[in-house]
């Protein structure tokens, strides 16, 4: 849907005999509407794809998809991977945003390459491993030894696929370049240049004061000072970092008071989305970059916890992150703010290692549905938000605000994740017994 509206919540599905399945609801780089229907959400014969406006019944676009039962002389395809976001850029990969989807019939295992330059890292995905967060933490590791040292600023960054019984059958995923979209930054002139494919977009500065997140209006000038900068456009987002020389982390208080709001929570989200693949520049003091990205990063999103799942959780996590703490202490505390027996979420975290295995069963626990896809978008974007559609973002956090338990319950599933807590731990300087 080239012309979709504006500001509204959307819903899409896939129906076939009385029956219907939510489909995964994109954004392509003209901000076009994009529905992404799997292979296995279609059936021989006519199916229904259909698009709607959030509480209303008529759709706003249907288009009827007829599938072919297979012929003999038709090949059934054996394998597909597709990187993700699908507009990815470097940055994306970097910044570690990117997953891959991988589909392949039984018995046929994929194997994956990252290519950086002339130096590359694989790795053969099985039917068992192909999860959302296996594939992100593949990328994760192998962008961060592809990356180090510097690769030269035209040295090409690719994907390829290839099944492991055809050792030339290599196909090309994605080739990343290093920024595009409606809106970017220039750094080719020696200071940065904001560039807009449409009218002039407006320049902030990320700061933080007494209630958390601020933005206050910058200029062309401005950015040859350290900081954060948000570029914006009809919806369209882009952050530069100006790396400051930095001789410590840094850090930033916590805000005094927290606006708690839909408006405000959808905010920050839409700032984090733009400040994890920031531009970093100059390319010198990339180290110095990461750092105060990565803490502008950790800043935000403190305050959209507070936002979700109320101050008291706020303040949990702060401890977390500032003491020394056991993994057994943390579910204690989890279960008494998510008001369920602490053996109970013990048991729980114990047998289930993936936050998205664990979520069903917190939202038992809790007596909610186990089948909301808002729950999931909620979990993944806790965990990495480039993992998710910018378009479900609102429907997510409406979800959300009906119950703070509902967030809490998303929340716990990151927080509980032993890679994600490990993570935590070392950045906090946190030994678990």
């Amino acid at each position: 849907v080239a012309d979709g509206p504006v500001g509204v919540a959307l819903r899409a599905e896939v129906a076939r005999d009385g029956r219907s399945q939510p489909v995964e609801i994109g954004e392509g780089p003209a901000s076009e509407v994009l529905l992404r229907v799997a292979a296995s959400q279609l059936t021989p014969g006519a199916n229904q794809v259909r698009l709607f406006v959030e509480g209303r019944s008529k759709a706003l676009a249907a288009v009827e998809v007829v599938v072919e039962g297979a012929t003999p002389e038709s090949a059934q395809p054996r394998w597909r991977v597709t990187l993700h976001p699908t507009d990815a850029v470097v940055e994306h990969l970097r910044a570690t945003q990117c997953w891959l989807d991988v589909e392949a019939l039984p018995g046929v295992d994929v194997e994956v390459e990252l290519r950086v330059g002339e130096r590359s890292g694989a790795r053969t995905f099985a039917r068992d491993d192909r999860g959302v967060l296996a594939t992100a933490r593949w990328l994760r590791d192998a962008a961060k030894d592809l990356f180090d040292p510097e690769p030269a600023p035209g040295d090409a960054v690719q994907v390829r696929a290839r099944p492991t019984d055809e050792p030339e059958g290599w196909s090309s995923i994605a080739s990343l370049d290093r920024a595009e979209g409606p809106v970017r930054f220039d750094l080719s002139p020696g200071l940065p240049v904001v560039v807009s494919v449409e009218e002039r977009p407006e320049l902030f500065e990320v700061s933080f004061g007494p209630n958390g997140l601020e933005r206050v209006p910058a200029n062309d000038a401005s950015l040859a000072r350290p900081g954060i900068y948000l570029a914006e456009v009809s919806g369209a987002a882009a952050a530069l970092c100006v790396c400051p020389d930095l001789r410590r982390l840094p850090s930033f208080r916590s805000p005094d008071r927290v606006e708690r709001s839909q408006e405000r929570s959808l905010a920050l989200l839409s700032t984090l989305r733009a400040v994890d693949v920031a531009t970093l520049w100059p390319e010198s003091r990339r180290g110095a970059g990461v750092l105060l990205r990565h803490a502008t990063v950790r800043a935000i999103e403190r305050e959209l916890v507070r936002t979700l799942c109320g101050n008291a959780w706020g303040e949990m996590e702060a401890e977390l992150d500032g003491g020394r703490v056991v993994r057994q202490h943390t579910i204690a505390r989890i279960a008494r703010l998510l008001w369920v027996d602490p053996p109970w979420l013990a048991d729980q975290a114990g047998v289930q290692s993936d936050p998205l295995e664990l979520l069903p069963e917190l939202l038992k626990g809790i007596e909610e549905p186990t089948d909301a896809p808002e729950a999931r978008h909620l979990v993944l974007t806790f965990y990495r938000r480039g993992m998710t559609s910018p378009s479900q973002d609102d429907a997510a956090l409406r979800w959300a605000w009906e119950s703070v338990r509902r967030a809490r319950a998303a929340r716990a599933c990151f927080l509980l994740d032993p890679e994600a807590f490990d993570e935590r731990a070392a950045e906090a300087g946190v030994a678990e017994e």
